[in-house]
């Protein structure tokens, strides 16, 4: 309905009618009122004069048909979902009488138009949170059910080297003695293994080595005693070929953290350039799979030919001026990655060199490969979460690997300590693992034309499946693969940024372009909704749990809309039309 409010209770349908209405209204009246001038003085003349105005009134309301808004009585609803339990939903029917019971369906709306409640519970599993934006103002109250049972929680790195190691972390609900999890290859190869206990929570990994690249999706099976097949769920993964990075380690003195992140990185198969201050003035150079060629003085050209710098708190105390400036223009210009591997003395430093602030947490220990059993050391310190700070590494809100964007490159750093330690307690993929990640975000560039991102590894056949693009055209169109064009929204506080939403229609591989640039695509993988039922399940109940636990709620008041009877103006006018025609009659 095309609607114009009028007052907040009345409105007309026919709103663009408006303004022609009243103009000739106005003119019929103005004519009337000079038939009836010669009656002036009269009594009759003001009572026909009113019965002119009504008739001219109720033409108008039959032309406009006005409409009014009736509130609605408040009441009280339960959406019923999957996973909810009898027991729950009968204690809520004796504790609200008369409360309305409403069954939930996905993409479906959950009230009438005009029948909103004022208070929603929930219960089960909880709705969709694609769903949830019909609550938006209702006071809502979240009765969880019984968590799902499976793979609840799961994470991995779905960009991977080849010569790296793929590793799989996932957390188990309710897990049972004789169920096994196997990783599986593409072509339906046994990679890894691990089984389940009875237990209510158990962490588990699966891992394997990457050889080749492509595309390819992974499976993790399970199975129960008898070797029969309980479920198969898809881990899509992109493997890409290695990159060789020029790689400058500058450190002030040797460490064993130095020592042990040179030889990773020399075994990776990066171009290693290593100097290490002995004396004032004097240095040690060591080479791994490049040339011997000493580099005495650091200025923009000569930092021009490597893609990452690490170096350590004390020798970037002891540059001068004119080489921090070298180096940030080189960041700035030429997108150099630069890390500081921090320590007790460098918070001062990355401080005035890098513009990060740190907050004081207390924590010596932390866990960040999602292993709560294993502990990496750390300062009692995290980065504040400000404007312009990417993470890296996160554990429990703490924010202790991160960097800061500055022109094409970067400058990070972390306030882990003694990650070498890793090695030496026989964790060698997890210290892979966590330095693969920290490289491979500061020496990434960011010159790119088009940058992609979504928070979901795996998307659902027909449900929305949200992504955001970075580029500076402002005219930037985004396509999918079978050519339909999708509508993008500008990020209010990010510049460059839009977002958009998709409902994949295909199984599979699927992606993503811009049809200014359409060798920058997205790859994302397709699946049906009854793969990663627990994970999703357990996504839906924290979604409703942080959407019930809203610090405040906007309720308003719910109002239907019913139009005015058009008889009721087409009687008054037919009265008014024949006094005035009777009238003169009778009188005369």
């Amino acid at each position: 309905m095309n609607l114009i409010l009028m007052t907040s209770l009345l409105l007309f349908l026919n709103k663009t009618w408006l303004w022609q209405v009243l103009i000739i209204g106005l003119l019929l009246m103005i004519v009337f009122t000079w038939k009836e001038w010669q009656e002036r003085g009269k009594k009759r003349f003001w009572i026909r004069l009113f019965a002119g105005l009504i008739a001219i009134v109720s033409l108008a309301m039959l032309a406009l048909k006005p409409v009014i808004n009736k509130e609605t009585k408040s009441y009280k609803a339960v959406v019923i979902t999957e996973g909810h339990t009898r027991k729950q939903l009968d204690s809520l029917k004796r504790q609200q009488k008369n409360i309305k019971l409403i069954s939930y369906k996905v993409n479906e709306p959950l009230f009438k138009a005009g029948a909103i409640p004022d208070t929603t519970f929930i219960i089960g599993n909880g709705i969709k949170p694609f769903d949830l934006w019909q609550l938006d103002s209702v006071n809502t109250i979240y009765l969880k059910g019984t968590l799902p049972k499976g793979i609840t929680r799961f994470k991995y790195t779905n960009d991977v080297t080849v010569g790296e190691q793929f590793l799989f972390n996932g957390i188990y609900q309710k897990a049972q003695n004789g169920r096994v999890l196997i990783l599986k290859g593409p072509g339906g190869i046994d990679l890894d293994s691990i089984a389940l206990k009875d237990t209510l929570v158990q962490p588990f990994n699966l891992k394997t080595d990457i050889a080749v690249s492509g595309k390819f999706v992974f499976s993790i099976q399970e199975k129960d005693s008898t070797g029969t097949v309980l479920s198969s769920d898809p881990i899509p993964v992109i493997a890409n070929n290695p990159k060789a990075l020029k790689i400058l380690m500058l450190n002030g003195f040797p460490t064993f953290e130095s020592k042990y992140l040179k030889n990773y990185l020399a075994e990776m198969g990066h171009e290693l350039l290593i100097r290490t201050q002995i004396t004032r003035g004097r240095f040690k150079y060591e080479y791994f799979n490049r040339k011997r060629a000493p580099l005495s003085r650091l200025t923009e050209k000569n930092l021009g030919e490597f893609d990452l710098v690490i170096l350590d708190p004390l020798t970037l105390r002891n540059f001068g001026g004119s080489t921090k400036l070298e180096l940030k223009n080189a960041v700035q210009q030429d997108g150099l990655g630069i890390f500081v591997l921090m320590n007790n003395g460098g918070i001062n430093t990355l401080k005035s060199f890098g513009d990060f602030s740190f907050k004081s947490d207390g924590l010596n220990e932390i866990s960040v490969l999602d292993d709560s059993k294993l502990r990496l050391s750390k300062l009692p310190i995290s980065f504040n979460e400000s404007l312009g700070i990417n993470g890296i590494h996160k554990s429990k809100n703490k924010l202790v690997s991160a960097y800061k964007t500055i022109g094409n490159g970067k400058i990070g750093s972390s306030v882990l300590q003694n990650s070498y330690e890793l090695l030496l307690r026989g964790n060698t993929d997890e210290y892979q693992q966590l330095w693969s990640k920290i490289i491979g975000e500061i020496s990434e560039k960011e010159s790119k034309l088009v940058e992609w991102n979504t928070d979901s590894k795996i998307a659902y056949k027909d449900y929305p499946f949200e992504f955001g693009v970075r580029t500076t055209n402002d005219n930037v169109r985004v396509r999918s693969n079978n050519e339909f064009s999708i509508p993008l929204k500008e990020d209010i506080d990010i510049t460059n940024l839009w977002h958009g939403k998709t409902y994949p229609k295909n199984l599979g591989w699927n992606l993503l372009s811009t049809q200014e640039d359409s060798a920058s695509v997205m790859n994302y993988f397709v699946t049906d909704t009854l793969k990663w039922r627990a994970h999703n399940k357990y996504r839906t109940i924290l979604e409703n749990k942080r959407f019930s636990n809203r610090a405040s709620h906007t309720l308003k008041k719910s109002y239907i809309s019913k139009v005015i009877s058009p008889l009721w103006f087409f009687f008054a006018f037919m009265c008014c039309v024949i006094y005035l025609w009777l009238e003169p009659k009778v009188l005369g």
